[in-house]
């Protein structure tokens, strides 16, 4: 049977024993009588661990193996030893932390473990304290600092290093105490201390701070807990730092951790760097003269609004990444009665908003925005308060909208950005509501539409009709704006589906979105809300207008510029159109407006026609990735016009494209063809791919709507095309 034993701590505890008891006598006396009273005496400890040691080794009455036993406890360098277990067959060794403290006028006191150290009832200062980390099993140290009469925050020690002073009879007004290292994974370090004129204030752990700041009070006593990661830890009752003020509170900060506390109106966060609040501590003083605390709520991404915490607990999390968008915060008991508490917060988008009061909530909820920095103040019932409480929380509305669709009616209503409308079934939007719900926002919102054979209908608001119902007119556009108050904290944003161009890009703010004179119609819709931005994104073809050119469309894009090339803003279409016009040299691909006439200019290739190049209507008959030429010669990407006149890039000696005419290729833009149309091989290649069989090809002799593009020049010895995309 093995035996095994607990709570010795290595050759410390026996010189414990045998330390010369008239040394240092009354210093042992005093600080004994106070552990006493508080229920723990290390000395005493330690004796009854080594008297039932050796009785338990006497019953088994061996004293070799008391030897054995002590010569294993000695070689253990401090590692604690498990609890002689009769059943057991193996130890566990789990760690211990131990404290000594310097105390006026007694000097350096015993070790303790998880117990008091210092005094109680005798009005002494703690001046330096040590800690000492046997982890066991585990990696990592312990980490300390204090907060020193006339120096401020120590520089952290760890593992038996001096904090604070000796000799210089200053007191420690505050504690900071960590685990590093492995051990962290696994235990929480809890410490709490007993204050001049307060008495034992409340736990806390894990680097917050404990003790006193900025009211020269001395600590007197501290007490120290290693707790299991799952276990339950001490109970919080009271708050376990307190501040020169009113109301006092940190916050944990993305990538920065716990700040020091603040007070009275300070700014607890950051302003200007993009970090969120995770979490929060708030304590009131206890110097106020009334009973009562403080309690307080969260709103946490992903969470929602958390239970309240009071004095000094955490509320929020820390280790999740998880933002905190709202908060409350209310006092309790008497204090209620003779105060009320203000606080206000810095919101990503936003900035400082309203101060709100007394349990009232202050930041926003469901538009996924961080606080970044909070202020807290207690004020008297009756003295002067913050002027500006007029918006401390925006809550998202709910935006809600329904179109009239032609052979449907009245859809059921969608919110939020969801599709109102039809997609792919070519059914226009003839008519459409929006109103908001659930606001805490004034204002409205305001909408107008622009319906075939009408143009812009007035603005209206409250759910009214914007359209024309019952006369089969389609809408081609529309326009959306918030009036009042939540005109300043959000943006209205929208974007609709479009007849031959789907969906348009977003726009908003009153901006137009959909067509004009282009006789499209809009055929579904999406709204929704934003926060505020100064620089809303609106899409270059979020709106399209078409303005009349030479008997033909030019396309303009939202920001007002003309596109000659509308393919990135129209997108490709069914259908096409080829305008070729002799005396240009220009070919012009026309597409259908909404009516179905072919009058919009969509884009344009430089071209050589020749003087057999006949005018007339065509429609193409075949196409040919290599046709043979006059010569003979050869071309890509030919498309049969009409007889022996083909659309083809410009010639080259053989089926191979590094055997390209210079000379032709830097004709273009002249007549010098044998009848064929000549282009550029990208611009050939483009006709071969969009264009099907039986396209309709005008060739005439006229104005363009477009301007005239141009060809790059080559050197007379270079043979290859520099637009074809195969090289």
């Amino acid at each position: 049977m093995l035996i095994i034993i607990n709570t010795m701590i290595g050759s410390y505890a026996l010189e414990t024993v045998e330390k010369d008891n008239n040394s240092n006598k009354n210093i042992s006396n005093e600080l004994v009588d106070e552990r006493e009273d508080a229920g723990s005496n290390t000395n005493n400890e330690v004796n009854n661990t080594i008297d039932n040691f050796q009785s338990q080794n006497e019953n088994l009455n061996t004293d070799e193996n008391f030897e054995n036993q002590t010569n294993e406890y000695e070689k253990s360098n401090d590692k604690t030893i498990t609890s002689v277990t009769s059943n057991s067959e193996e130890s566990v060794v789990e760690p211990v932390i131990m404290y000594q403290t310097h105390v006026q006028d007694y000097g350096w006191n015993d070790f303790t473990r998880e117990g008091v150290s210092g005094t109680i009832g005798k009005s002494k200062r703690i001046e330096a304290y040590k800690l000492k980390l046997l982890n066991g099993d585990y990696g990592g140290n312990v980490v300390y600092s204090s907060y020193i009469e006339n120096y401020g925050w120590s520089e952290p020690v760890s593992d038996e290093g001096i904090c604070g002073t000796t000799s210089k009879s200053l007191r420690i007004e505050a504690i900071k105490v960590n685990l590093d290292g492995d051990i962290a994974n696994y235990y929480s370090i809890y410490y709490r201390v007993h204050i001049q004129d307060y008495g034992w204030l409340g736990w806390t752990s894990n680097g917050s701070i404990a003790g006193s700041e900025g009211l020269s009070k001395r600590i007197e006593a501290i007490e120290i807990k290693l707790i299991k990661k799952d276990s339950i830890p001490p109970e919080e009752s009271a708050p376990a730092f307190i501040f020169s003020g009113n109301v006092y509170y940190n916050t944990h900060v993305q990538d920065i951790g716990w700040t020091s506390t603040s007070n009275d109106g300070q700014l607890s966060g950051t302003v200007g760097k993009s970090k969120r609040i995770e979490a929060i501590k708030i304590s009131v003083s206890g110097n106020l003269g009334y009973q009562g605390g403080i309690e307080y709520s969260t709103h946490i991404q992903d969470i929602g609004w958390q239970a309240y915490a009071q004095n000094g607990q955490i509320s929020g999390t820390t280790g999740k990444s998880k933002r905190i968008e709202a908060i409350k915060v209310r006092l309790n008991g008497e204090l209620a009665s003779y105060y009320d508490v203000y606080y206000r917060v810095h919101v990503e988008n936003y900035g400082w908003l309203s101060w709100a009061k007394d349990d009232h909530p202050a930041g926003t909820e469901g538009l996924s925005l961080r606080i970044e920095a909070i202020e807290l103040k207690l004020i008297k019932k009756g003295d002067d308060s913050p002027n500006d409480i007029t918006m401390p929380y925006i809550k998202k509305c709910d935006l809600k909208y329904s179109s009239y669709i032609q052979n449907i009616g009245w859809m059921e209503n969608k919110s939020n950005g969801a599709v109102s409308g039809t997609v792919g079934k070519g059914l226009r939007m003839e008519a459409v509501r929006i109103y908001l719900e659930n606001c805490n926002i004034g204002g409205n919102v305001e909408y107008s539409t622009m319906c075939e054979s009408y143009g812009w209908q007035p603005y209206v608001s409250d759910g009214n009709i914007s359209g024309i119902t019952g006369k089969s007119k389609r809408v081609e556009a529309i326009k959306i704006r918030l009036t009042g108050e939540i005109s300043k904290y959000f943006d209205i944003c929208y974007r609709v589906q479009c007849q031959k161009f789907g969906w348009l890009g977003w726009t908003g703010n009153d901006r137009i979105a959909g067509t004009i004179d282009g006789s499209y119609r809009i055929e579904a819709i999406q709204i929704k809300l934003s926060p505020k931005s100064d620089n809303i994104k609106v899409s270059n073809n979020s709106m399209i207008s078409f303005v009349e050119k030479n008997g033909f469309k030019i396309a303009y894009d939202s920001n007002g510029r003309l596109h000659e090339d509308a393919q990135n803003l129209l997108g490709l279409q069914t259908a096409y159109v080829l305008r070729v016009n002799k005396k240009t040299n220009v070919v012009t691909v026309i597409i259908d407006n909404g009516d179905g006439n072919y009058n919009i200019a969509y884009k344009r290739f430089i071209c050589s026609t020749g003087n057999d190049t006949p005018y007339g209507t065509y429609y193409t008959p075949a196409k040919y990735r290599w046709k043979e030429l006059m010569g003979p010669s050869y071309g890509q990407y030919s498309t049969r016009i009409v007889g022996g006149i083909l659309f083809h890039s410009v010639p080259y000696k053989k089926r191979n494209p590094y055997t390209l005419s210079a000379n032709a290729f830097n004709q273009l833009g002249t007549t010098c063809s044998h009848g064929c149309i000549r282009l550029m091989c990208i611009d050939a290649k483009w006709i071969y791919d969009n264009c099907g069989l039986g396209t309709r090809v005008d060739i005439i002799n006229g104005v363009d709507p477009l301007s005239k593009p141009t060809a790059p020049k080559i050197s007379s010895n270079q043979t290859w095309d520099p637009t074809d995309p195969n090289l």
